[in-house]
């Protein structure tokens, strides 16, 4: 990847360096925090999703009860 820093006497331009890598910083802690949230939003629909199956069993622990009566 090109990036395209100016030339220095002794190699790149610092100040480019230095605006490259704060850039960089900046967006993957953007992709960072985006990811974090959308983990947390799948972590909060597994929670539920594992509530409605636990009582998914208790319905039908209860169903087979009455089965068992007749």
């Amino acid at each position: 990847m090109s990036v395209g820093f100016r030339k220095s006497f002794l190699g790149f331009n610092c100040d480019d360096v230095i605006e490259y890598i704060q850039s960089s910083h900046r967006k993957f802690s953007e992709k960072e925090k985006e990811l974090n949230q959308k983990i947390e939003s799948l972590d909060n629909t597994i929670a539920n999703v594992n509530a409605q199956l636990e009582d998914v069993k208790a319905a039908k622990a209860a169903v087979e009860a009455q089965l068992k009566e007749y």
